[in-house]
């Protein structure tokens, strides 16, 4: 569990961010990261959730998990964009 983990947020989301990015129509990219925070933690919440028994949301773990699990989603979204942006676009001094 902990290696799928690892892959999906250091390989995988990473690479679908870098596709899906430029087709959100956004100019900033601290808000496409935003929005692909919510939507990871939408699929999770609605497909990994169930799959490791916890239920929709995670009910079952309790009702802290729902908040929890958005303001990390956002953050991970946020440093995801903000870390691409920089990659792409890097500041010249």
């Amino acid at each position: 569990g902990s290696l799928a983990f690892v892959a999906l947020g250091a390989l995988i989301l990473p690479a679908l961010f870098a596709t899906v990015a430029p087709r959100i129509p956004v100019e900033s990219y601290l808000v496409k990261g935003l929005l692909f925070g919510l939507a990871s933690w939408l699929v999770m919440m609605l497909v990994m959730m169930p799959l490791a028994g916890a239920g929709f949301f995670g009910l079952i773990r309790g009702f802290i998990v729902i908040p929890a699990a958005m303001v990390l989603n956002l953050v991970y979204g946020a440093t995801l964009s903000l870390v691409f942006r920089w990659l792409i676009e890097p500041e010249t001094s």
